[in-house]
C-alpha cells in the first residue's frame, strides 16, 4: 500500500489508484452532494456506493457514539487491511480493501465491491429466487462455511444474515463472501465465548424472524461437519447457544 498525504488525511492506498484522482474522490466532503456517491445506509458508519474507472466500491467512515469508542477503533481501518489479507491466504472470500484513511479522530476505508447476488437474509427469505439447489442444502452449505471459518481460527465481528453475502453458484455450489470484517479477529484457537457469539447471532436473526427451527437445524448440520470437536458434544454446545441466545433476546425485551 502506498502511504500519502491529502487535505490533512494520512492515506494508505492501493499502487494502480493512486494517480486516477481516487485519493481526491475518497477524501472528498458532503457526499451526499455529489452525484457519484449513492448514500447505502449504516447505523455506525456512512457508507456510500460509488464507482470509478469502471469499478463499483463501497466507502465506510466510522461513526461513534462517545470517545471511548472511538478510542477503541482509530486503528480499525489498518485492522480491515491485514483480516482481509488473512481471510484471502486462508481461502475465503472478502472485498479487497484498497483504501485506508485517517484525519485526526475521523477514519475511513473503502473496499471493492464483492460483486454478489444476495445476501443471507434475501437467500433464505426468498430460496426460488436466489439459491440454484434446493434451500436445504444451501443451508447445510453456509453451516459448514462458517464452520470451516471458526476451524481455521477466525471470528466474525458482527455475523448477522446481512454481513453474509452469497455469488452465483460454481458447478452448484455457492459462494460464501463475509464482509463489514473491519473487527474480525484471527486466533490460533478460537476462544469459546466468540465462538458461541457468533452462532448465537445466527441463531438470533432465525428466531426475530419467525423462521422455522429447521432451518437453524440444517445450517448446525453443517457446521458439526467442519467441526467434529463441536459435534461430539453437541448437547452441550447446543445448551450453551441457547442459553445466551434467550439473554440476548430477556436483553432485548427490557430495552
Amino acid at each position: 500500500m502506498d502511504k500519502v498525504d491529502f487535505s490533512g488525511w494520512r492515506v494508505m492506498l492501493d499502487p494502480r489508484l493512486n494517480s486516477s484522482g481516487f485519493i481526491s474522490l475518497c477524501c472528498a466532503e458532503n457526499k451526499d452532494d455529489l452525484p457519484v456517491f449513492e448514500r447505502v445506509g449504516g447505523l455506525n458508519a456512512k457508507v456510500y456506493r460509488f464507482s470509478h474507472e469502471g469499478q463499483e466500491y463501497f466507502f465506510k467512515e466510522y461513526l461513534f457514539r462517545n470517545l471511548w469508542k472511538r478510542r477503541n477503533v482509530l486503528f480499525r481501518g489498518r485492522q480491515a487491511i491485514r483480516i482481509y489479507t488473512l481471510l484471502r491466504d486462508a481461502g475465503f472470500r472478502a472485498p479487497k480493501v484498497v483504501c485506508v484513511a485517517r484525519r485526526g479522530m475521523r477514519i475511513f476505508s473503502v473496499s471493492e465491491s464483492a460483486g454478489a447476488d444476495c445476501s443471507i437474509k434475501e437467500a433464505y427469505l426468498d430460496p426460488e429466487k436466489w439459491v440454484g439447489e434446493d434451500i436445504s442444502s444451501f443451508r447445510k452449505a453456509f453451516g459448514r462455511e462458517v464452520g470451516r471459518l471458526h476451524k481455521a481460527g477466525f471470528c466474525h465481528g458482527d455475523l448477522r444474515w446481512g454481513n453474509v453475502l452469497v455469488r452465483s453458484m460454481d458447478n452448484g455450489k455457492p459462494v460464501f463472501i463475509f464482509i463489514d470484517n473491519d473487527r474480525t479477529r484471527k486466533f490460533w484457537n478460537i476462544p469459546a465465548r466468540l465462538r458461541i457469539k457468533n452462532l448465537v447471532q445466527i441463531r438470533l436473526m432465525t428466531i426475530s424472524l419467525e423462521r422455522p427451527i429447521a432451518e437453524w437445524d440444517d445450517f448446525w448440520q453443517g457446521y458439526c461437519e467442519m467441526n467434529k470437536s463441536i459435534e461430539q458434544r453437541a448437547s452441550f454446545w447446543l445448551k450453551k447457544i441457547e442459553r445466551k441466545t434467550s439473554s440476548r433476546l430477556l436483553g432485548r425485551t427490557h430495552k
